[in-house]
Formats: C-alpha cells, structure tokens, sequence
C-alpha cells in the first residue's frame, strides 16, 4: 500500500511541476495525465484478471489456489476503499462548507441507507434541532452529495468489486 501511495504521490508531484520546456505546456501534462489514468485502469485490468483466474481455478477444484488469487484482488479492492473513505471525508467537508453547514452529520449510516429511502419528515424528524437558516431540503442536498450510492453510481469497480467479493466468500467456504 505504502508504494501505491508513493506512486500516486509521483504523479502529482509531476503534475505541479513546471513543462520541461516553458513554450510546450500540453505535451509533458498530457503524458502524466495519461500515466495517472494507466495507474486507475491498471488496477482495473489486475482485478478483472485475478477474478477470471480465480473463477477458473475454482471450476477445476482447486480452491487453494484460487484462494491465494482472489486474495490479490480482494487487496486491491480494500486500498481502493481506503482512497474511497479519504475523498469521502474531503467530499463531505467541501460540501459542509458549500452548503454552510457546520458539523452536521447524518443520523443514518450513509453506506447503508440511501437518501431516497428517507423521507424529509422523518429526516427532518430524526436530526431533531437544525441550526437557524438550514433548512431541511439543504441537509438532503448535502446527504445526495456525499452518499456512495450517488458517487458511485457510474463506477466501473463497484460491480467488479461485488463479483470479487462473491467469488472470495465461494472459494473461503469451500476451503
């Protein structure tokens, strides 16, 4: 994990480095950029690979193996929910400070429920006392904001991450 962090801490640092060549800006920003982008789908194509590769190693009764396989993309998958929790946390204090809320937090685990199961009565309800000015529409922005059920609606990695998960859980029980 440390020399994940440590690659993507490269990579940032060239994006805020100054272009070899003052006139050329776009050339040397759009290589990193290119690289940065690898770096997300690299880990993409290692997950779906380790999958594959566990899915046939369990066909053929090999559990072990299959296990030590998966083991590789479960790993990934829990460096990516690490990455995931910290932009969660800057999501929700850009949002506190857009919205002008002050450390408001919501009576429902986020994870769990999704904002459209809770209605604003029984929102408004279970917060109990809101500070003056903040209404309850302006929680329920903040709440569809930073909940992972509407980040992560369009992710790639969110059903793969589910399949890898089934598939670790199959092959742990089988051992």
């Amino acid at each position: 994990m440390a020399n994940n962090k440590q690659q993507m801490n490269e990579i940032k640092e060239r994006l805020t480095m100054p272009p070899a060549n003052p006139g050329d800006t776009t050339s040397s920003r759009k290589e990193v950029h290119a690289q940065f982008k690898m770096f997300g789908d690299e880990n993409y194509v290692n997950k779906f690979g380790a999958l594959k590769r566990g899915l046939v190693l369990m066909s053929y009764g090999r559990y072990n193996d299959a296990h030590q396989v998966l083991a590789k993309a479960v790993f990934i998958v829990k460096q990516q929910k690490l990455i995931e929790i910290e932009k969660l946390d800057c999501l929700k204090e850009r949002w506190q400070f857009k919205l002008g809320l002050d450390d408001l937090e919501i009576p429902y685990p986020i994870d769990k429920v999704h904002p459209d199961d809770v209605t604003d009565k029984k929102l408004q309800k279970d917060i109990g006392g809101l500070a003056e000015g903040v209404q309850i529409s302006t929680v329920r922005l903040y709440w569809e904001n930073i909940s992972p059920f509407k980040t992560q609606e369009g992710s790639k990695d969110t059903f793969l991450n589910m399949q890898i998960e089934i598939a670790y859980n199959q092959c742990y029980a089988a051992l």
